[in-house]
């Protein structure tokens, strides 16, 4: 976990962020993308608590959309429509964790991802 945010901070809830099916424009398994992001569930959940460190009522839903690659990367990440109750530092680091990610599954032509994630205030 990064910037020294601990599983033990109150901000740090694990049911804080959830994720809603993932469509695709083209040849890949969208059950795929959900299971690679569910394996970083902990950095999504970071970005959110810091988030919420400054607004402890932020919550919404955030709508990512990017580019797989053959080579597997994600490409070309950006949210779209950020909502007034989520922070633009929330949304960037979303954007920069999804564009770390590598994915198993490699399309031959790219491939556009859009996946919306829940960010609930539960405590």
């Amino acid at each position: 976990m990064d910037s020294g945010l601990s599983r033990r901070d109150p901000l740090f809830d694990t049911s804080s962020v959830a994720y809603l099916p993932a469509t695709s424009d083209g040849v890949l398994d969208v059950r795929a993308v959900r299971t690679l992001l569910r394996s970083t569930h902990n950095g999504f959940i970071a970005c959110y608590a810091r988030g919420r460190r400054t607004n402890r009522m932020m919550a919404g839903r955030l709508v990512l959309e990017w580019t797989v690659v053959p080579s597997g990367r994600a490409v070309d990440v950006h949210a779209t429509g950020v909502p007034a109750m989520i922070s633009a530092e929330v949304a960037t680091c979303f954007t920069r964790r999804v564009a770390t990610l590598i994915f198993a599954v490699r399309p031959a032509t790219p491939v556009r991802v859009t996946q919306a994630f829940i960010l609930r205030a539960l405590n």
